[in-house]
């Protein structure tokens, strides 16, 4: 079984710019990791359910807890490590 999936890597880049857009937009910033975290775990999970070629409880903990939680906490918070670095270097 295959658990990491190098497709899911372009999470993290878009993250990114929901991270910078979500900013605008929520001012203060407190809640851009959480809407990182809930965006990169629904689209993770959204993803393992179409790829996923197993079936029943297996496909749910093969898309929701492997593909989901893990790929897009990774995601989310990798985003959101860069961002915040990014922006420290240029202050």
């Amino acid at each position: 079984m295959n658990y990491l999936k190098p497709e899911l890597l372009i999470l993290v880049p878009m993250l990114i710019g929901v991270g910078r857009i979500a900013k605008q937009y929520l001012g203060d910033g407190k809640r851009v990791p959480l809407v990182l975290l809930v965006t990169a775990v629904s689209i993770a999970t959204i993803y393992g359910f179409v790829i996923t070629t197993l079936t029943g409880w297996r496909m749910v903990l093969d898309a929701v807890v492997i593909t989901g939680l893990c790929h897009g906490a990774v995601a989310a918070f990798s985003a959101m490590g860069i961002y915040d670095t990014a922006k420290s270097a240029k202050e």
